[in-house]
C-alpha cells in the first residue's frame, strides 16, 4: 500500500463524514416498527367489521401497559445495537525513538489486541488507518428468544360492556434482527506518549417482523356469545412488516496517554467520547453523548502479552445508562508475522431495563344489569420490565497477520457468553489496517 493510496483512503473517509447522518429508511422508523404492528393487531376487526378488542376508558391505547412495554423493548434493542464494540484504537505497529540510532524502532513484538487497548502508543508522527466489518444476527433478548413467540404480549379487552366481549389477543413476536457495521478509523501519534484518533461506524440494521395474533376466549357467561375471529375467518392471524435503515452511527473521538516509561509492565489512560451522530429513530445511534474513561494495563514480553482494561462510561442519563467496562485478554506472537488474540469483553449497564418472564390475569368485575358475572381468566404468559444491572459478556478469538511491510489483516469471531441483553450468533469480524 503506497502513501498515495493511504491519502486516497483518508479523502474517502472525509467524504463519508460529509454525508448527512440521517438514515436511509422507509417509514415507519425502526424504533416504532413493533409498536405500529401491535397497534394494527389492537385495531383489528372481525369479518363483519366489529372490533375484536374494545378501547380502554381513556380511549388511548398507547396509555396501556402492553403498549408501554413494547416501547421499552424497542428502546432497549436500539440502545444496544448502537453501542456495539467497535474495536481497538491501538495500532498494530508501535514505535519508540532510539536516540543512539537516530531512528524509530518497533517497541512491541505482537500486533496488539482487537477489542482492547494496550498501553503502548504509536510513536510521535506515526499514523495508523484501517477498517473493520462485522455482521451480526441476534437470537435472544434477556434470555427470551426473539423468534417463534419467545416474547408474547397480552392485549386486554378494555372495559367489558357486553357478554360477547370475553377475549384477549396474544401477540407472539417473531423478529429476525440483523446488523452490518463497517468501522473506519484513524489514529495519530501527536507525541511519544499521546495518541488521538477517530472511529466512524457506518451501519445497516434490518428487521423482519412477524407477530402472530391469537384470540383467546376467557368468558364463562351463561349466554352464548358469538366467538370472535379475525377478518380471515380464524382465531389466528399473522401481521408482518419489514424495515431497513443505514447510515453513519455514533462517531467516537479517542485519546490515549501513556503514564509510564517503556518497560515490561506499562499503564495508560484512555478516553473515548461517543457523539450522538447516528439516527436514534432508526437504531443507528443512542441519541446521547457518552464518555468512557479507562485505565489500560499491558505487559510486553517476547511472545506472551496479557492486557487488562477497566473503565467507566458516563451517559447523559436520558438516552443511555452508565456502564462499568472491562476487557481482559492475551496476545501470543506465534511467529514474526502472526499474532493470536483472545479477549473477554464485559459491560455492566447500570440501572437499565431488562425483561423477565411473567404472567397476566384478566379480571372483570360483575355487571348484573348487563348479565356479566365477575370472572378471572387463566394466567397468560408474557414478559415484564425490571430495572437493575445488565451484565453483558462477550468472548472473542482471532488473529492478526502481517502479509507485507506495515499492513495487517485480521479475522475474529465474537460470541455472546451471557444471556443478558441482546444475544447474537457467532459473529465474524474482518479487518485491515496500515501504519506509516
Amino acid at each position: 500500500m503506497t502513501r498515495r493510496s493511504v491519502a486516497a483512503w483518508i479523502v474517502g473517509l472525509g467524504l463519508l463524514l460529509s454525508v448527512p447522518g440521517r438514515a436511509q429508511a422507509q417509514p415507519p422508523d425502526l424504533s416504532t416498527l413493533m409498536r405500529s404492528q401491535i397497534l394494527d393487531i389492537w385495531l383489528s376487526r372481525t369479518p363483519d367489521g366489529q372490533r375484536i378488542l374494545i378501547d380502554p376508558p381513556s380511549g388511548d391505547l398507547r396509555a396501556l401497559s402492553p403498549f408501554t412495554l413494547v416501547t421499552q423493548i424497542e428502546q432497549q434493542i436500539g440502545s444496544q445495537l448502537s453501542s456495539l464494540p467497535i474495536g481497538s484504537s491501538s495500532g498494530g505497529f508501535t514505535y519508540s525513538y532510539d536516540a543512539a540510532l537516530g531512528t524509530f524502532t518497533r517497541s512491541t513484538e505482537s500486533f496488539g489486541p482487537a477489542f482492547a487497548e494496550r498501553a503502548a502508543t504509536l510513536g510521535r508522527g506515526r499514523v495508523n488507518v484501517g477498517t473493520s466489518y462485522q455482521r451480526s444476527r441476534y437470537t435472544q433478548l434477556d434470555g427470551s428468544s426473539l423468534r417463534d413467540g419467545g416474547i408474547t404480549f397480552v392485549l386486554p379487552p378494555g372495559t367489558i360492556t357486553s357478554p360477547g366481549f370475553g377475549n384477549v389477543v396474544e401477540a407472539a413476536l417473531d423478529l429476525d434482527l440483523k446488523s452490518d457495521s463497517a468501522v473506519f478509523f484513524a489514529t495519530v501519534g501527536l507525541a511519544s506518549r499521546l495518541d488521538v484518533g477517530i472511529a466512524v461506524p457506518y451501519q445497516q440494521v434490518t428487521m423482519d417482523l412477524r407477530t402472530r395474533g391469537t384470540i383467546r376466549d376467557f368468558s364463562a357467561f351463561n349466554v352464548a356469545p358469538v366467538s370472535k375471529v379475525f377478518a380471515n375467518g380464524t382465531k389466528t392471524q399473522d401481521f408482518t412488516s419489514t424495515g431497513q435503515a443505514r447510515g453513519i452511527g455514533d462517531i467516537v473521538l479517542r485519546g490515549k496517554y501513556k503514564l509510564t516509561r517503556p518497560g515490561v509492565r506499562e499503564f495508560a489512560l484512555a478516553v473515548d467520547m461517543r457523539l450522538p451522530t447516528g439516527d436514534e429513530t432508526n437504531m443507528l445511534g443512542t441519541g446521547g453523548r457518552e464518555t468512557q474513561v479507562m485505565l489500560v494495563s499491558s505487559y510486553s514480553s517476547s511472545r506472551f502479552d496479557p492486557h487488562f482494561n477497566v473503565g467507566y462510561t458516563f451517559a447523559d442519563g436520558v438516552h443511555g445508562s452508565n456502564q462499568v467496562n472491562y476487557v481482559a485478554g492475551l496476545e501470543v506472537g506465534a511467529t514474526q508475522r502472526l499474532t493470536l488474540i483472545a479477549d473477554v469483553i464485559g459491560r455492566n449497564f447500570l440501572d437499565t431495563l431488562q425483561l423477565r418472564p411473567s404472567a397476566v390475569t384478566i379480571v372483570t368485575p360483575a355487571n348484573p344489569a348487563l348479565g356479566i358475572p365477575a370472572y378471572s381468566s387463566a394466567a397468560f404468559a408474557t414478559v415484564e420490565p425490571q430495572y437493575g444491572t445488565l451484565k453483558s459478556i462477550l468472548g472473542t478469538v482471532g488473529l492478526k497477520f502481517n502479509p507485507t511491510r506495515s499492513v495487517l489483516v485480521s479475522a475474529h469471531v465474537i460470541a455472546s457468553l451471557s444471556d443478558a441483553g441482546l444475544r447474537r450468533r457467532l459473529t465474524p469480524v474482518l479487518g485491515l489496517d496500515y501504519s506509516f
